[in-house]
């Protein structure tokens, strides 16, 4: 699409970028980019710690678990070593027996790491994973065609690491597969969260509240992204928030989140 055309829709929807053209605008883009782990801690209210609770149940969990585990591996290896004791004397040692053997070492392995297990260590430490895009693309999609209906200046991803212990796998009836790694439940293990995403509109100044809602709600009927107005100007704040939208005040990041839909 040519510049030409690109200006003559937005001006049809009513938001001429004329934001582009003052050096206001690019300072907050580039602050919004420098800042961008500060500000998505703030959005997704992320602490930087672990919650104490969630480490004394992981110990606890993980302790139970290898008790458990110890009292399985024990039966089940009494068991499994008289099968295959009555297989050798049987016909069909020759078939089976070689499979049962390695599964019987297999649990005899586990059994002596969680003998010899002491404690859950420390955790690793919490991280986010934060990034930035600058001008991503609005787009309204028509059959074949694809129309730009905006930018946002500013797209922040974010997600942050999740801590669990203790947990063994099991089958789909929840019976336990027994001769695994035991290091795989008695250790912390650590998973990303699904990416959590928000776009921001950088504005020098807020001239007309109904041309920013008009425009946020037009981005919001293609775009699922929040969004949020970035600005100098926080006089309108609270009705920004009150439309569904949020508000972080520059340079001094006091962030006015979106009121919930009702």
């Amino acid at each position: 699409m040519s510049k030409r055309k690109l200006d003559m829709r937005q001006q049809v929807f009513g938001f001429p970028d004329e934001e582009l053209k003052t050096s206001l605008h690019d300072e907050i883009v580039l602050w919004l980019k420098r800042n961008a782990e500060e500000i998505c801690r703030q959005l997704i209210r992320w602490s930087g710690t672990w919650d104490p609770q969630l480490i004394e149940s992981s110990r606890k969990r993980t302790a139970a678990t290898v008790s458990l585990r110890i009292d399985l591996l024990q039966e089940s290896l009494s068991k499994e070593k008289s099968r295959l004791e009555a297989m050798k004397r049987g016909k069909d040692s020759f078939q089976l027996g070689p499979d049962l053997e390695k599964r019987i070492t297999a649990m005899e392995a586990e059994l002596v790491f969680l003998r010899s297990w002491d404690r859950l260590g420390e955790p690793p430490a919490p991280r986010l994973d934060v990034r930035c895009e600058l001008e991503q693309l609005i787009q309204r999609r028509r059959y074949e065609t694809t129309d730009i209906v905006g930018y946002a200046d500013v797209v922040l991803s974010v997600r942050a690491l999740r801590l669990s212990a203790g947990i063994s796998p099991s089958d789909d009836y929840g019976r336990p597969y027994l001769g695994i790694d035991a290091k795989t439940y008695t250790n912390w293990a650590t998973e990303w969260s699904d990416l959590r995403t928000f776009a921001f509109d950088a504005k020098k100044d807020i001239r007309s509240l109904g041309e920013l809602i008009r425009q946020f709600k037009t981005y919001r009927a293609y775009s699922r992204l929040p969004f949020y107005a970035v600005s100098p100007d926080s006089r309108f704040a609270n009705e920004i928030s009150d439309e569904g939208f949020g508000f972080i005040k520059y340079p001094d990041a006091i962030i006015t989140f979106p009121k919930a839909s009702r």
